[in-house]
């Protein structure tokens, strides 16, 4: 299989964990030592206003505190363009006016070390 559709393979596998809220199957794609930087960050932890986290088991535990205090947001993908590996996908969130811009970079593992959420 080549780089790219394993990238588009991660991407789509991502998307569809994150659209069922599958949080252990989302973090079967993070590296042990992952960054996110989201601003949604700050409503979980106001102190954080880096609004950064490190390591899975952080993200783990905020991804599940997100999800007992929100609403599900689905979203749809509409582009992927890969870098290296550096990939940017845009995101529409379903029957809202939102776009979310994910920026992740994977390891020669096919791991995700780095994630980035911009909400336009």
């Amino acid at each position: 299989m080549k780089f790219e559709e394993i990238i588009k393979s991660i991407s789509d596998d991502f998307t569809r964990a994150w659209n069922e809220w599958d949080i252990d199957r989302l973090m079967t794609h993070l590296a042990n030592n992952v960054e996110i930087y989201s601003p949604k960050i700050k409503a979980i932890y106001p102190d954080n206003t880096e609004c950064k986290l490190t390591g899975k088991q952080a993200i783990k535990d905020y991804w599940t505190n997100l999800k007992n205090s929100t609403r599900q947001h689905k979203v749809v993908q509409t582009s992927l363009q890969k870098i290296d590996r550096e990939i940017t996908t845009i995101n529409k969130v379903i029957g809202e006016n939102i776009t979310i811009h994910e920026t992740f970079v994977v390891n020669e593992y096919g791991k995700i070390e780095y994630l980035r959420y911009e909400y336009i």
